[in-house]
């Protein structure tokens, strides 16, 4: 072959391949027209608006914060200090979908507690090995969104502190700290076969492409690989926006492995067992309404405040979802009219903004607002068309595009969006008026609800308008979670109705103190709960000792402390007595054996005694008929110290010490006897040398029924001499002495002897009666 034909032929060897070439363009170019749209794509104006809003929050929350603190008086340095998180942890993780298509989506978790996971530049206590010296826990959600950013996380931590400042919980007398964390917009790295997207192109993590059980545990694994720990003293991640029980239930398993409930998640779904019981492992059912009740309670609050009758009360709802929802339907219940509901209604397949007016408006009853309420339900949770709804009645009722701010009512809870009271919105509530003709309330449910110059407005229109912050009025999810980890750690159900009770008494305490604080200087009930708010976070941060710690343990009946070496796991006090008086006996939670920890850290095995045993005996021998107890007023204090138990009587109640070193000797002295038989006699054992420690403390002020004591203390009968004779003579072999007069005050004298007369039984003349409580009141004045 010439050189002219081998050319020729190269030349329409190089054509045929372009040829080629462009035919596979075109059905490449086919095949990607033809190829399905991945859900959640946002557009790159879309992105940078969501970050420059992002960043504006930071900036309003910043701002806001340092006006506050320098109002109190703090310096700048100790402002400073506040503000810059102890926990700033981020990275990525990716999410591989079915195509091959991979995103990889960023995530944050901002903090500001003091504990062994501090990471930041920010300066903390150290004990002098250089570990953290305090275990404060970061708390607060982890949310799903877009529009996620560190600025956004930052800001929400903040809010997240200054309400926890305000509930001022604590566990084991470490303070519950603002947390935030969340996951952002995912970046395609790599494109698969399936999905018309590009390298680069940015997606929701909200999106229904991916599963939510696989981002959870992207996002825990990575968290936990750069160094995070979730628990008490460490850090709580909760539901937010697009987590919820099943996504948290998701978390929990991440982090727990192969036990699958983790105390570090809370927002968990309730765990029944197999008998019908709760299991403490999981959640509590009134979590899920908590948020929105505890802004009805702040509604409630202000009301009382202004003498505004409920049932007669109009109110109005701004977002439907979980938050509105509790908010509404507990303004409902208790009577008052909810005749405005703001939302996103489902009109034409479309999503149209406006507000659903009760036909009746202020005229509506009670029964005629439940019906309506009813068929709102209806509507939502089937996904009906407004036009189509019975006839479209529920259409006719639907005033497009307004909002709650120009509806006439007394009562409006903001649940959904932030920002939503601005320079336009706040005046509009005020010239929509009221149905009663008092200050119109506005209680902020959603996050971030103001802005600065709504701020502004509110303040100038106070004479008009009383609101009550979110630092106040939506703490209601993040306390009765902060329960949820007190359930979790300690294996004690914390009942709905406890929960709304503490959510309740929170509530209370938050709004007593704003309103002490708008009184002293004049300021409004908004700026009162803002600036008590900041003052609290400054003295946590600070670590100052007037800092608010409300102990969650104690007000339900148990106290955790800290495990000590060599322990199982976590120590839990199982106490008796009221609140902020509450002393106990420990077991250890998950752990294969009790022990009690002494001052100086270090623990006494106790197997096989059982200290759980210790509070019932006391209970049982010193009944409720004790005049001055109320409820189980008797407190039992496991403490360091020589052999023996020590008692005190102190405002009607009985306080006993006992010392590990006693109980190891209880224990000794049962050792070899049958388990039932040791048992018997570790609880009489205890419960004589109580007597006796009582009898010592109190036998100068009142005349004790001592026989009935002795009766209650090891049942009705009492004990026989040679059974008492065999236990004091055991008692006595290992170093414990009982005085004789306790040892035949419990010899047994007839089946009724002691019924229903208690501890100081009829004996006790009104006379000694009054006379103890005159001196037990002396002793409290002049202990304050």
């Amino acid at each position: 072959m010439n050189r002219t034909s081998r050319s020729s032929l190269h030349g329409l060897t190089l054509l045929l391949a372009a040829i080629a070439a462009v035919a596979v363009a075109v059905v490449a170019g086919a095949d990607r027209a033809l190829a399905d749209e991945l859900p959640g794509i946002i557009s790159p104006a879309e992105h940078e608006a969501l970050q420059v809003e992002a960043a504006e929050q930071e900036r309003a929350a910043r701002e806001a914060f340092i006006s506050r603190a320098r109002t109190l008086g703090f310096g700048e340095a100790e402002i400073q200090r506040a503000l810059t998180p102890t926990m700033d942890r981020r990275g990525h993780f990716d999410q591989t979908l079915a195509d091959g298509t991979v995103v990889r989506f960023p995530w944050f978790r901002i903090g500001f507690a003091e504990n062994a996971i501090s990471n930041t530049e920010r300066a903390i206590a150290r004990a002098a090995g250089g570990e953290a010296a305090n275990a404060e826990t970061n708390k607060g959600g982890v949310r799903l969104h877009k529009g996620v950013f560190a600025s956004e996380v930052w800001a929400l931590a903040l809010k997240m502190d200054a309400k926890l400042a305000i509930t001022g919980d604590a566990a084991n007398g470490q303070a519950f700290r603002g947390a935030k964390g969340g996951i952002g917009s995912g970046t395609v790295i790599k494109v698969g076969s399936r999905f018309n997207v590009k390298v680069g192109d940015l997606v929701d993590p909200a999106s229904e492409a991916f599963d939510r059980t696989k981002i959870m545990e992207g996002f825990a694994g990575n968290f936990r690989a750069g160094g995070g720990r979730v628990g008490l003293g460490f850090d709580i991640q909760a539901g937010d926006v697009n987590t919820k029980a099943e996504e948290m239930r998701a978390l929990s398993r991440a982090f727990a492995g192969a036990a699958e409930h983790s105390p570090g998640v809370s927002g968990k779904p309730v765990i029944r067992l197999p008998d019908g019981s709760i299991d403490p492992r999981g959640g509590i059912a009134f979590r899920a309404v908590s948020t929105g009740e505890g802004v009805w309670m702040a509604a409630r609050l202000a009301a009382a405040s202004e003498g505004l009758r409920l049932d007669r009360a109009t109110v109005g709802a701004q977002g439907w979802g979980e938050v509105g929802r509790g908010f509404g339907m507990a303004a409902a219940r208790e009577g008052a009219r909810l005749i405005a509901i703001e939302e996103l209604w489902n009109v034409g397949g479309e999503r149209v903004a406006g507000t659903l007016v009760h036909p009746k408006g202020e005229r509506a009853t009670a029964a005629e607002v439940t019906e309506w309420l009813g068929q709102i339900e209806e509507a939502r949770r089937t996904g009906a068309d407004l036009r189509e709804f019975r006839g479209g009645s529920l259409l006719g009722q639907l005033r497009r595009g307004v909002g709650l701010s120009t509806v006439k009512l007394d009562i409006v809870g903001f649940n959904a969006l932030g920002g939503v009271l601005n320079e336009r919105s706040v005046p509009e509530l005020v010239e929509s008026g009221t149905h009663q003709g008092r200050r119109k309330i506005i209680v902020e449910g959603a996050n971030l609800a103001q802005t600065v110059e709504g701020a502004a407005a509110l303040d100038r229109l106070r004479g008009r308008l009383l609101s009550v912050p979110g630092e106040l009025a939506n703490l209601g999810g993040v306390h009765v979670s902060n329960l949820e980890a007190i359930q979790n750690r300690t294996g004690r159900v914390i009942t709905d109705e406890e929960a709304r009770r503490s959510l309740q008494e929170t509530m209370r305490s938050g709004w007593d103190r704003a309103n002490a604080l708008a009184t002293e200087h004049g300021i409004s009930v908004r700026q009162a709960v803002e600036l008590l708010a900041v003052e609290e976070v400054m003295r946590r941060s600070l670590q100052r000792a007037d800092a608010t710690r409300t102990s969650l343990e104690t007000r339900f009946g148990v106290e955790i402390r800290r495990a000590g070496p060599g322990m199982a796991d976590v120590v839990v006090r199982e106490l008796t007595g009221s609140e902020g008086e509450r002393e106990g006996t420990t077991r250890t939670v998950r752990g294969t054996t009790s022990s009690v920890t002494t001052p100086a850290g270090g623990s006494t095995a106790l197997a096989p005694l059982e200290t759980a045993a210790i509070a019932e005996t006391v209970r049982s021998a010193f009944p409720r008929a004790h005049p001055l107890h109320g409820e189980d007023r008797v407190k039992l204090r496991v403490e360091a110290g020589g052999p023996g138990v020590d008692a005190r009587i102190i405002d009607g109640a009985v306080q006993l010490r006992v010392s590990p070193e006693t109980l190891e000797r209880i224990a000794t002295a049962s050792a070899g006897m049958p388990e039932a038989e040791a048992t018997a006699f570790r609880r009489r054992a205890l419960a004589l040398l109580s007597l006796d420690a009582v009898d010592r403390a109190t036998s100068a002020e009142l005349a004790l029924d001592r026989a009935g004591r002795g009766a209650h203390a090891f049942g009705e009968a009492g004990l026989t001499a040679a059974e008492l004779g065999a236990l004091t003579a055991r008692l006595r072999q290992v170093g414990l002495e009982v005085r004789s007069s306790t040892a035949e005050r419990v010899v047994a004298r007839g089946p009724s002897v002691g019924r229903g007369r208690g501890l100081l039984g009829e004996r006790a003349s009104n006379t000694t009666l009054r006379r103890l409580r005159d001196r037990l009141r002396t002793r409290r004045r002049r202990a304050r």
